[in-house]
């Protein structure tokens, strides 16, 4: 019996802001770069990070959303597919790149729609209790996961 399957499923920062483009027939696309890290110890006991870098694509309404609510440095939670894609260059040559098709994205803090500073829930309803200023790119938190 064969089986194919083809999901992944990564928790992560943004490593810069979305950008979002149209192709020749109008249908939005968001590129979006994903930094995913692992942490252990040495035997030691010397604590070490490993970062992996993930490029990311959303087609269509989703790549508006994510433009639209997502910054550098926000934490998200992506489900999508691999995609493998192969070209060559003008110079004749042979490049190719593995991404993430994302097919469903959950932002994993609050997020700022129309350029307001009042945080909204991600189902669009205010936060119950009283928002914590999130500074993403400030903070002197170093357990966040961000590499950069």
């Amino acid at each position: 019996m064969a089986v194919n399957l083809n999901i992944v499923v990564l928790a992560g920062r943004l490593t810069r802001d979305v950008d979002l483009r149209e192709t020749t027939s109008g249908t939005a696309v968001a590129n979006m770069s994903l930094a995913v890290n692992h942490w252990w110890r040495t035997a030691d006991g010397a604590r070490r990070q490993e970062a992996v870098f993930v490029d990311l694509v959303a087609w269509g309404g989703l790549a508006k959303i994510c433009a639209t609510n997502l910054r550098k440095g926000s934490p998200v939670l992506v489900r999508g597919r691999l995609q493998y894609n192969q070209w060559e260059t003008e110079g004749g040559e042979r490049r190719s790149r593995l991404r993430v098709v994302v097919e469903e994205i959950q932002f994993l803090a609050g997020v700022r729609r129309g350029g307001g500073d009042e945080p909204v829930a991600d189902d669009g309803e205010p936060p119950a209790a009283e928002p914590v200023d999130e500074d993403i790119e400030g903070g002197d938190d170093d357990d966040d996961g961000v590499p950069f």
